[in-house]
């Protein structure tokens, strides 16, 4: 016990290390990144976490995706309202709540991860795994200082969510596969009031289920955990758990759910769809590409190795290959433990060589010396050297938009490109066309090929957009009378 809590403890402080130099950098450049004596918000969607952080109404927010007539809330984001209770009671403001508990949430999934390697008996690979992980630019550019965003906390999910049913299953002849079975459904709903994508702990449970299969209490305890997520989620969403899913699908793979060859397809006009062939996406996780092939290599060995525990991670080896056919960035975050977890089982397999060795000090190097030194040679030593702060939006900008709300009067209606909705929202009180969560509408498309002609165009093109019943027929009316 007392080696898993020193594992524990070193291993969450190796994880704060890019946060600690970067909490450093804002400091020391506060001339950069501070307003009004406190840093602002630098990722767009924290802007909205943060709003609705601040001043949560239930009901419909006009102030978003005009001219449609706002966006319904029955409940804040899970993230709004630990933050916005936080605020609430000590007084502090949203933008130093984020700057100092962002890093805490981002490290918290070393805990689970070591904790899931501990039970499943190879308490190096969960050090190592996390750890990795944790120092990778793959996940350092979803998780940073001031990032007020879900990314933060979505590994911890993930991981405690396997570590409650790998405990279930390794219980399953005692009453403990109830109470572990409980966790994971609690873990599940708070992951979904947190994220809204279900599909990460359904793919857990159909692992679980598949482990179960030769236990019927097991089996059993499982599907009722299953189908109490389905009618627990439907209810909160409004509409069959599902639904979503099939559609984000559609989506991901470039299949409109509304088709017109004539206007631009959405995913091109987004800055975060850019593709990295995978194979070329080893810089993000570790220093070189000997570590990266070391990982692709023994990744499989791992798998059927640890096949039972590694089925409760199902949602991120699904992610892996679809970073393989894909080459999101986005993705990205997630195939970096499991390319983590691959390179730290090939170092051990390959100091246990050291058992067969009879000299004394080759013997110690291999199963002493190795892992270590291989540990810290794969890590991503670029992720965190100099590591200067997120840069979304700059000090003049903001300050921009705050004057909005002194320029403008209360019924304006701002249109920009939907990376500053949200930003706009938060200082000015203004209504937008179109922000982070509304990007997948005709406006977006629209609104990116308006900023590419010229004024008299464009200008008509923003007017077709602020007509509520514009759809794609009468763009296509639109367009052939202007001769677009």
């Amino acid at each position: 016990m007392k080696k898993l809590s020193l594992v524990l403890f070193f291993a969450f402080f190796v994880s704060l290390i890019p946060h600690i130099v970067e909490i450093y950098n804002y400091f020391k450049h506060q001339d950069i990144y501070f307003l009004d004596g406190k840093p602002f918000i630098q990722n767009p969607d924290g802007y909205f976490f943060g709003r609705l952080a601040r001043d949560f109404k239930r009901g419909e927010d006009f102030l978003r995706n005009f001219p449609e007539g706002g966006v319904g809330y029955d409940y804040p984001p899970l993230i709004s309202f630990m933050y916005g209770t936080l605020s609430r009671l000590t007084g502090i403001d949203i933008e130093w709540l984020g700057f100092w508990l962002s890093p805490i949430f981002g490290s918290l999934f070393v805990i689970p991860f070591v904790l899931f390697w501990h039970r499943l008996g190879n308490l190096w690979v969960g050090f190592a795994g996390a750890v990795l992980t944790a120092l990778s630019s793959a996940y350092n550019t979803r998780v940073f200082v001031l990032d007020l965003d879900t990314d933060n906390l979505n590994l911890f999910f993930i991981f405690s969510i396997a570590l409650f049913l790998l405990l279930a299953y390794q219980k399953k002849d005692s009453w403990h596969v109830y109470l572990f079975v409980a966790l994971a459904v609690l873990f599940s709903l708070l992951f979904y009031w947190w994220y809204a994508h279900p599909e990460f702990f359904i793919l857990q449970f159909l692992g679980f289920l598949l482990l179960a299969l030769q236990n019927r209490r097991l089996f059993y305890a499982g599907l009722t955990g299953l189908l109490s997520l389905w009618v627990l989620i439907s209810f909160m969403a409004g509409y069959p758990l599902g639904m979503d899913i099939l559609g984000r699908l559609f989506i991901y793979f470039g299949i409109p759910i509304v088709e017109s060859k004539n206007l631009p397809e959405v995913l091109k006009t987004i800055s975060e769809q850019v593709r990295v062939p995978f194979l070329h996406s080893y810089s993000l996780y570790f220093s070189s590409k000997l570590p990266f092939y070391i990982a692709l290599i023994f990744l499989p060995v791992l798998f059927f190795r640890f096949f039972k525990g590694q089925l409760l991670l199902l949602p991120l080896y699904v992610l892996l290959v679809l970073s393989v056919v894909k080459g999101s960035i986005r993705v990205y975050m997630y195939s970096a433990p499991v390319l983590a977890i691959g390179f730290a089982y090939g170092v051990f397999l390959i100091s246990r060589l050291s058992d067969f060795l009879e000299k004394r000090s080759l013997k110690l190097f291999v199963g002493g010396l190795f892992p270590p030194l291989m540990l810290m040679l794969a890590i991503n030593w670029v992720s965190l050297i100099d590591r200067m702060p997120g840069f979304f939006i700059s000090k003049e900008v903001v300050q921009d938009l705050q004057r909005l709300k002194e320029l403008t009067p209360k019924d304006a209606k701002i249109l920009s490109w939907w990376d500053y909705g949200y930003a706009i929202v938060y200082y000015s009180q203004r209504t937008v066309f179109h922000d982070g969560g509304t990007q997948f509408s005709i406006k977006t498309p629209l609104i990116a090929y308006a900023l590419l002609q010229e004024e008299k165009t464009a200008h008509k093109l923003f007017l077709c957009i602020s007509d509520p019943l514009f759809n794609h027929r009468a763009w296509e009316k639109y367009k052939n009378s202007w001769a677009l």
